[in-house]
């Protein structure tokens, strides 16, 4: 097959961009958590 070896610029784009998917997921929990435990 002609893509059985990793393309390291591929890899390291597709690593880049979970990476920004689980910040922003983690900013989202993070600021609910904090909304939520305030009192109002």
């Amino acid at each position: 097959m002609a893509t059985a070896s990793v393309n390291p610029l591929n890899a390291t784009v597709e690593y880049l961009r979970l990476e920004a998917i689980a910040a922003r997921s983690y900013d989202f929990f993070l600021s609910a958590f904090v909304s939520s435990s305030l009192p109002d």
